[in-house]
């Protein structure tokens, strides 16, 4: 399977408090490539795009072939921790949203082992 461009267009304006923000061209890349979200867990991807760790995740899960990969499967890499920190110096409440999106997942996780 070959990962395809999204159809859609990111939004123009998008409200500051959540997952999205403003579509000037100085938040390209704060924007995941494959959600349009806001990036709030960044990790580098094999094909060294940066990601939030949910779009990333999916990749992996759907064993998503990336076009500039060499025909590779979708990998994950580590922490994108430079990203993090220009992320946090523009959008600190990413800082919460990082926290509340691994403690769902976490819950998730526990959810599943308890069937």
């Amino acid at each position: 399977m070959t990962l395809q461009p999204p159809q859609q267009q990111p939004p123009q304006s998008l409200p500051e408090g959540g997952r999205t923000i403003s579509g000037h061209a100085d938040h390209d890349e704060f924007i995941d490539p494959v959600t349009y979200d806001l990036i709030v867990d960044p990790v580098i991807g094999n094909d060294g795009c940066t990601y939030d760790r949910i779009s990333a995740y999916e990749l992996m899960t759907r064993r998503i072939v990336m076009p500039g990969c060499l025909n590779k499967r979708f990998k994950l890499g580590a922490d994108n921790v430079h990203f993090r920190s220009r992320l946090r110096q523009a959008h600190p409440h990413t800082a919460e949203l990082m926290r509340q999106q691994r403690e769902d997942s976490l819950q998730v996780q526990a959810d599943s082992a308890s069937e």
